[in-house]
């Protein structure tokens, strides 16, 4: 039966540990992803993730967790940081979108775009 994951021709891996994951009571599954339970954790904050999330790469994120994403790269957020146009930048981030840049001496917001 390939919905009990038991017979070792229906394992599937975890895309967290890659490892098999041998009992369907251990199997988590997304739209596209299966997990351990115990693999489906925030890469951020190391806590199991009970609702919404986000998947970067190979890494899982919380709901708290990205919201301290970086508005230019959608990375975590760390080191110095800007607050402009509603959202969270890393200072690097904060560009002109035309140029390139920097807005350190200020900038335009041009239908959501910034612009020196």
């Amino acid at each position: 039966d390939k919905d009990t994951n038991t017979n070792t021709n229906n394992l599937v891996k975890c895309d967290i540990c890659d490892q098999l994951i041998e009992n369907t009571i251990d199997l988590l599954k997304t739209s596209e992803f299966n997990y351990h339970k115990n693999c489906f954790k925030c890469f951020q904050c190391d806590t199991n993730i009970k609702g919404a999330f986000t998947r970067l790469g190979s890494k899982l994120f919380c709901e708290n967790c990205t919201q301290e994403m970086c508005a230019g790269c959608n990375q975590i957020l760390d080191g110095a940081i800007i607050k402009a146009l509603s959202k969270r930048w890393h200072k690097s981030c904060f560009i002109c979108i035309k140029c390139k840049g920097s807005l350190k001496d200020g900038f335009f917001d041009i239908d959501g775009l910034s612009l020196i």
